[in-house]
């Protein structure tokens, strides 16, 4: 009886092993975001900006989902002045992923971890169609964006939100000063990643 006991505990505790494997797979916290070296990411959606609405381009690319440059592009839907088409582009910072995956802080669930772990910041000069006709410099702009997964993977589609600040230049002192402008923003993004050997690259031996 003891035996039979013994074989029976055994095969279930083969059985629970067998069960949780895959999902300790899934849930290592990385969510394959090292499954690659160099993240990037193409966002498209709309934005309004001085309660004027316009469409929303954006590219980016980060190294090790910590690091990256982006560009992005603002183009109101209706022509005016006072609403120019602006376009960026600047340096990302992603600061919360590796620090948190280090210290065994993805804990799960998956989407909330890549939520977390997505709030970046940009900061980066702009250009604005007014600007160019005017033969101002670029002004400024700071963002903080956050995204959602739509699935329990980094790489996939996403919803990315953005609020963002635009400093524009003010040019000569002679010049009349302009306030900054919010420009809020709500996009469909698809991310993947590549293996671009940038972490192995000190590692290879010269030719």
């Amino acid at each position: 009886m003891n035996r039979v006991a013994t074989t029976v505990a055994s095969a279930c505790a083969a059985l629970l092993a067998a069960a949780a494997s895959p999902c300790a797979a899934q849930s290592d916290g990385a969510y394959g975001r090292l499954d690659g070296d160099l993240a990037w990411q193409v966002d498209v959606g709309a934005g309004l900006r001085d309660r004027s609405p316009g469409s929303v381009f954006s590219l980016s690319t980060r190294y090790l989902e910590t690091a990256g440059l982006y560009a992005s592009e603002f183009e109101p839907w209706t022509a005016h002045r006072d609403h120019p088409r602006t376009a960026s582009i600047g340096v990302e910072l992603r600061p919360l992923f590796l620090p948190r995956f280090l210290k065994n802080m993805e804990r799960g669930p998956s989407w909330l971890d890549l939520t977390i772990d997505s709030s970046s910041l940009r900061l980066g000069p702009f250009i604005s169609s007014s600007s160019l006709a005017s033969l101002r410099t670029p002004g400024w702009e700071t963002s903080l964006q956050l995204g959602v997964p739509f699935t329990s993977r980094a790489a996939g589609p996403w919803l990315r939100l953005g609020a963002t600040v635009q400093w524009p230049d003010t040019g000569l002192p002679h010049r009349p000063a302009h306030a900054p402008s919010a420009l809020w923003t709500v996009a469909v993004a698809w991310q993947g990643l590549v293996d671009a050997g940038l972490v192995d690259l000190g590692d290879r031996s010269p030719p």
